[in-house]
Parts: C-alpha cells; sequence; structure tokens
C-alpha cells in the first residue's frame, strides 16, 4: 500500500509530475528563474526516479534511515538527469539523440543552460551526483552498482 501512495504522489501531487508540467507549461515564453526551474525538474523527472529508489527500500524493507539515504540519491540524480538532458539539447547530435536538438530553445523553455550557461550546469550536475553517491557510502561496495548509474548520467550523449 505504501508503493502505491509514494506512486501516487509522485504522479499528481504538487511535488509530482503533475504539478511540474504545470508549471512547464505556464513558464514556456516567460523567463524563469533558478527556484523555478529546480521546481518544474525536480517535480517532474526527479518525481518517478526518487519514487523508484524509495520504491525499491520500501520492498527491501529497510529502515527509515535508509529510505531517507535513497530519497536524496534518487532526488540528486534526478536533477542530474534533467540538467543532462538540457546541455543534450544544445550539445547533442541529432544522429545520437534521435530527436531534435536546440528544440527547448525553439519552444522558449527554461533550462538550466539558458539560465546558468554551460560550464556551470556541467558543475551542478557532476555536483549532483556526487551528494548521489555520497548518500550510498555507508553501503559500501553493496552501493557500487547504482553509484555507476549516477556517474554514468553525466558521460551519457543520448
Amino acid at each position: 500500500m505504501r508503493i502505491i501512495h509514494e506512486l501516487a504522489h509522485a504522479i499528481g501531487t504538487q511535488k509530482g509530475m503533475v504539478g511540474g508540467q504545470v508549471i512547464d507549461m505556464e513558464t514556456t515564453d516567460r523567463t524563469s528563474d533558478s527556484a523555478t526551474l529546480d521546481y518544474i525538474h525536480s517535480a517532474k523527472t526527479g518525481a518517478f526516479i526518487r519514487m523508484a529508489a524509495r520504491a525499491g527500500a520500501i520492498c527491501a524493507q529497510a529502515s527509515e534511515d535508509d529510505v531517507a539515504r535513497v530519497t536524496t540519491y534518487g532526488e540528486k540524480i534526478g536533477l542530474a538527469f534533467q540538467i543532462v538532458d538540457d546541455l543534450l539539447d544544445v550539445l547533442g547530435s541529432q544522429a545520437e539523440l534521435g530527436k531534435t536538438i536546440g528544440k527547448d530553445a525553439q519552444q522558449h523553455k527554461a533550462t538550466y543552460p539558458a539560465l546558468h550557461g554551460i560550464e556551470l550546469s556541467k558543475q551542478v550536475a557532476s555536483r549532483s551526483v556526487a551528494e548521489a553517491c555520497a548518500a550510498l557510502e555507508p553501503y559500501g561496495e553493496g552501493a557500487r552498482i547504482l553509484q555507476g548509474i549516477a556517474q554514468y548520467l553525466i558521460v551519457r550523449t543520448s
């Protein structure tokens, strides 16, 4: 039952995908600030990644401290994933991505590169991955696969 609650929260609450999508649509063609962009990313992509991490911990009957650690992991990799997605829309190739490059700029979407520039966006994505990996350090070798997934996010090309 708790997993169903987690999924419902990730989909439809103010901090979930629906809330993030509404704000994303409302801010298209408008100037956005960093806080709004962070909200959009954490509510859309971040909500589902966070939920998946939490669901795994809940299914494993993890302690609340462990659920909190994987929640941090999910939040941080969710942000990194979306920042890299924004970067790929600017720096990627259409052949690798399989979609039109520059679409976010054409649609006047708020993105990390548009608000913060490419270099700072890369730094924030890297820092988010480092924080995600650090959250899992108490698990030692048992966390290496999840940490590897996090590290892949900042080098992916599609």
